[in-house]
């Protein structure tokens, strides 16, 4: 799986505030710049591909259009000054006014000034022109490593692999004692111009470009040490994918570089997953693969030189990128490594391939040792048995002693196979909790995408309690607790079980009614009851519904003590605190309990859904019945698409049923397959 380039700087998984909490501002910005991976990047590359190609930028005269990105173009230029071809590397037009693009444009120069090496591009020059920032690099004839990598046809040679990933490490090396950490290390900002040295074992020279996020070390600016995710997901350290940027230093840009060979050496990246915050996850957390499981052909020294790189603590990986491409050259030359120490027998073995004279100097010295020390070893046997009889005593005082050394040892073993035993058990029971986090996480989503606020809720308060004494809650937990916690609030409850609730539309209030009879007025922004209204005595009232313009009410009532079922209409005041209900206007009587009510958008139509009966629609004006939509079963809810053409039934065995308001016939049935408690027509129809 491949995940989008973070070429800009985005929100971290974790804030570095004491109390490890993320703000809402933190959660808002995350989810934004998360869904901006891919649709911002989409639409910068329509915006580029609309960009007019511009004829000259100050004396470089513009020839062709040779790359883009999510900040700018790349043109072949040529330097009428000094008659040569250049890359200029240009801001998208419109751009020009970003402080943050301006920012690295400038960081880019700065740091790509300060350097001179072949494996690092050279930078000529910086300027504006008219607010359009551009860089003049040397042009580089060759693709990036990215396509050079995509056009193997089968596994690259192990020795081409060592060189190339060899050169990128002596170039950043180099930008490594100049203060700079590039962090953004990955296969398209390596370009591979052609070697014209016949003796070099490589056909081209790996050069490294854009350090636009590099960090000057040597800068006393910070900007760039906030606790956001910089730099590529795919080749990100785990110290970047934890937003620890001030702990960034040149051996994150060493991880990437070990990205890089395990990409080269078995055509994969380290770690894989779908899910972008399981994948950070995996980056801080699991150790990879061997290149060998994946290639069996790479040798242990190589594959060694691989996992240093890719070790999750700094400290572990070698001291500079100078080690790096030293140790790979050793590989290269085939002598030992450091990063696989060799045993004794596996160098005097390597040491008798390469001197065998020496080697056999070195034997005779051996066997004339071995043979003085078989002699004198016949004397010291000739010694012990005189003082066989001394030690035989010896050993009887000491017997003693012996067991109850042996006895305390085995006390000791003991305990220490009882506390194995329980640290084995408490790490099945972490194991154990983290898998069912993990699971009820994923149920927890669900719910939540599913809009099931109160479940995800429950589900919420459900891991936080098993996993107190266990582990800490991630931040997948902390997100979505956060997100739902700003999601809900609760009506005051009812005396009766609650039947219904709807919004008074322009107002900003909501209704709900129950069994008791009551009509309940609520403030939608803290859910406080501000009125109640008792409608009817003795009735139950099972559905209600407020018309669009919020000026009439219509309720679903079962009258128990006349034992009848109508659906009345009632004028609505919102405004003043004595009189909510006006007096009853029209009544539509029923066989069955009234189950859902819903006047048109027009509120000349309302729709009347009596229980195991055909849905009626009533004409508001006339009072008089318009059509009959035969239904099946219960009439969970009933609703009509914005232009009142057409109404909405939702049955009791997961039937959608559309009939046509001007002539009653069903235009359409969708079967669901579950059994659904509501339904709605969406705004845009």
């Amino acid at each position: 799986t491949k995940h989008t380039s973070l070429p800009t700087e985005v929100p971290a998984a974790e804030s570095e505030r004491d109390d490890g909490r993320v703000t809402a501002e933190e959660l808002s910005a995350f989810r934004a710049q998360c869904s901006a991976l891919t649709l911002d990047s989409l639409a910068t590359l329509d915006d580029e591909a609309q960009e007019p190609l511009p004829a000259s930028i100050g004396r470089f005269q513009i020839l062709k259009r040779i790359g883009s990105g999510n900040f700018g173009c790349v043109y072949l230029a040529y330097d009428i000054r000094l008659s040569r071809q250049v890359a200029v590397k240009v801001s998208h037009l419109g751009q020009h006014t970003s402080g943050e693009l301006r920012g690295r444009f400038i960081r880019e120069a700065h740091a790509a000034a300060r350097l001179a090496h072949q494996n690092v591009v050279c930078l000529h020059e910086y300027g504006e022109e008219q607010g359009v920032l551009y860089l003049v690099y040397e042009m580089c004839e060759g693709p990036t490593l990215a396509d050079w990598i995509s056009e193997q046809k089968g596994p690259i040679p192990l020795n081409v692999s060592a060189a190339i990933v060899r050169d990128i490490a002596n170039g950043l090396a180099h930008a490594h004692t100049r203060g700079l950490v590039h962090r953004d290390v990955k296969p398209n900002n390596i370009l591979l111009p052609p070697n014209h040295d016949d003796s070099s074992s490589l056909p081209f020279i790996p050069r490294v470009t854009d350090f636009g996020l590099a960090h000057d070390s040597l800068s006393h600016d910070q900007k760039s040490l906030s606790a956001r995710l910089v730099g590529t997901v795919d080749f990100m350290s785990p110290e970047q994918a934890r937003g620890e940027n001030r702990q960034v230093t040149p051996a994150s840009d060493q991880y990437s570089l070990g990205v890089i060979l395990y990409q080269l050496l078995t055509g994969k990246l380290p770690f894989e997953d779908k899910d972008f915050v399981e994948y950070l996850q995996r980056i801080c957390r699991e150790p990879p693969r061997s290149p060998r499981r994946l290639r069996s052909d790479v040798p242990r020294d190589l594959a060694a030189i691989t996992l240093t790189c890719l070790n999750k603590s700094p400290e572990r990986r070698y001291a500079s990128c100078r080690e790096l491409a030293r140790d790979l050259d050793r590989f290269l030359r085939q002598l030992p490594v450091r990063a696989r120490p060799l045993r004794f027998y596996q160098h005097a073995w390597r040491n008798i391939c390469m001197a065998p004279i020496v080697s056999s100097l070195i034997g005779l010295i051996v066997l004339g040792c071995l043979t003085s020390a078989v002699v004198f070893s016949q004397m010291a046997a000739n010694l012990k048995t005189h003082h066989r009889e001394l030690q035989q005593t010896l050993d009887e005082l000491t017997a003693s002693e012996s067991k109850a050394i042996q006895a305390r040892h085995e006390t000791e073993l003991a305990l220490q196979a009882q506390t194995l035993q329980k640290q084995q058990a408490e790490q099945h029971a972490r194991q154990a909790i983290a898998q069912s986090y993990r699971a009820d996480m994923h149920r927890a989503y669900e719910a939540w995408n599913k809009r099931q606020v109160l479940e995800t809720n429950q589900l919420l308060t459900s891991i936080s309690s098993q996993l107190v004494g266990f582990m800490e809650p991630g931040i997948d937990f902390r997100l979505l607790a956060n997100t739902s916690r700003d999601s809900t609030f609760y009506l005051a409850s009812h005396a009766a079980p609650a039947t219904d609730v709807k919004p008074i539309r322009n107002t900003p209030w909501v209704v709900s009614t129950g069994c008791d009879g009551w009509l309940h007025f609520h403030d939608a922004s803290s859910g406080q009851r501000v009125h109640s209204k008792l409608v009817t005595q003795g009735s139950e009232i099972h559905a209600v519904d407020v018309s669009h313009d919020g000026t009439q009410i219509a309720v679903g009532e079962q009258n128990t003590l006349l034992g009848v079922n109508y659906a009345s209409v009632y004028p609505l005041h919102c405004s003043g605190e004595e009189s909510w209900l006006g007096n009853c206007t029209a009544m539509y009587f029923s066989p069955t309990t009234v189950e859902s009510l819903q006047f048109s958008h027009d509120a000349r139509l309302l729709a009347v859904g009596p229980r195991y009966l055909p849905v009626m629609l009533y004409d508001c004006q006339s009072k008089e019945l318009r059509h009959k939509f035969a239904t099946e079963s219960r009439n969970r809810t009933v609703d009509f698409s914005p232009d009142d053409q057409f109404c909405l039934v939702l049955g009791n065995e997961g039937n959608l049923l559309i009939y046509d308001t001007h002539s009653g016939e069903v235009v359409r049935s969708v079967r669901i397959g579950e059994t659904p408690q509501t339904s709605r027509w969406s705004p845009a129809g």
